[in-house]
Parts: C-alpha cells; structure tokens; sequence
C-alpha cells in the first residue's frame, strides 16, 4: 500500500466549555509531539485539523490523548458518528495490513464494573458496532 494511503487527515472539534478558549492552538502543540503525527493545524479556536499516519497512530489514539490532557472534544451526535466512522474504517485498514490496532490508551472495559455495565454489556456483547459508539 502506499505511504500516501496511509496518511489520514481528520478534523477534531472541541466544546465551547472550557477554560482555554483556544483550544485547538494548544491541542496541536500537543499532538505534534506524538510519534506519527506529521501535521496539526488550529483553525479556529473550536477547530483541530490533524495529518498523520495510519501505520504509527490512528484517531481514537489522538482523541483519547487529548481527553486525558483536558481538552472537551465536542461529543455532538453529529461528531459522535463522524469519529465512530473514522474508528471503524481505521481499524479494518490497519486490520488489513496487520498493524496492531490496539490502543493502550483506551479502555473498553471498566476497571471495576458495576451491576448496571455488567448488564449492558450483556445486552450489547454479540453487537459488533459497540465498541465504537
């Protein structure tokens, strides 16, 4: 495959509520950072634009990254779907070029799971589409 198949641009959209109004500019100082990130661009103060390669990170690396740092990632129902789309044809990518998908930042599962998840997760375990909503 090549190296340009594998360079995704993504945008990341955070929350108006928080203390750093610009969020974006300081987001991509941050990302920059990360092994595999080739470019990030703020345009505007709501408004990530994120370059990077597939084969060393993906986007549900990136945004978890930017949740543990602060950062409100706008979680809309529109956003939600656009990322879960992005999650899904990311991972059968890298799926298919057998490059490990998992990301030791993530947690699917709760450390100590209460009745309610344990019920959930019951319900939802068959449902291949879960893990990313």
């Amino acid at each position: 495959m090549k190296s340009e198949e594998l360079q995704k641009t993504r945008d990341v959209l955070f929350r108006r509520l928080h203390p750093d109004p610009e969020q974006a500019t300081l987001a991509a100082t941050l990302v920059l950072e990360y092994d595999g990130v080739l470019e990030a661009e703020a345009f505007g103060p709501l408004h990530l634009r994120v370059r990077y390669d597939l084969s060393r990170i993906c986007l549900s690396m990136l945004i978890d990254i930017l949740q543990m740092a602060g950062f409100h990632i706008d979680n809309n129902l529109l956003e939600r779907l656009r990322r879960a789309l992005h999650f899904y044809s990311e991972d059968a990518q890298r799926a298919s070029l057998n490059i490990a998908c998992q990301n030791p930042l993530r947690r699917d599962t709760p450390s100590s799971p209460s009745i309610e998840v344990r019920s959930q997760s019951a319900l939802h375990e068959k449902d291949p589409w879960r893990q990313y909503l």
